[in-house]
């Protein structure tokens, strides 16, 4: 099952589904060499999908920022988060769920090996979590214990979309 097909599950089934709008995804980012796919697949699926890189704030005012923001958070449904960082975990911890957001966290190995944020998040707030392995899960709540009590984990291992590489034809097969 690809991680799109996984990620559906995060729809609650209902019949309302065939005729209702799909939900608006805001995807926060400081890292989005991961997203390309993503975001087509979700579009493919009927969501409209917008994405803010915290990288590109660079040269910006904090107003500028503050409401380059607040007018996505103001459009999305879901509020995804790839990755973390200082200014993610701000908005995660604002509580989006009383303006009715959904939250949804990506977290790869840095998140979790390499910085305090489990610690730090308010997982009250977080209605799902992605993790790239059983071993992130394993060390995320070495850390956190009582974290699946508050939200949802799912296990979605990193994906490669195969049809973007090419052998190489030097590329000496019996090498292998």
């Amino acid at each position: 099952m690809s991680i799109f097909d996984q990620m559906a599950s995060f729809e609650s089934p209902t019949e309302d589904n065939v005729t209702k709008k799909k939900p608006n995804i805001v995807i926060f980012t400081n890292v989005d060499s991961f997203l390309d796919d993503l975001m087509i697949d979700l579009r493919k699926r009927g969501h409209e999908v917008r994405l803010v890189d915290f990288n590109s704030f660079t040269q910006s005012t904090q107003r500028h920022i503050q409401d380059s923001i607040q007018t996505a958070i103001k459009w999305a449904d879901i509020c995804w988060f790839e990755f973390c960082h200082e200014l993610s975990l701000q908005l995660i911890n604002q509580n989006l769920h009383k303006i009715n957001k959904k939250v949804v966290l990506r977290w790869h190995r840095f998140e979790i090996v390499e910085q305090p944020f489990p610690e730090m998040v308010n997982w009250d707030f977080v209605d799902d979590l992605i993790l790239v392995s059983d071993e992130m899960q394993k060390l995320l709540l070495k850390r956190v214990p009582d974290v699946q009590k508050k939200t949802r984990i799912h296990l979605i291992p990193n994906g490669l979309n195969t049809s973007k590489f090419t052998p190489s034809p030097a590329l000496d097969m019996k090498k292998i």
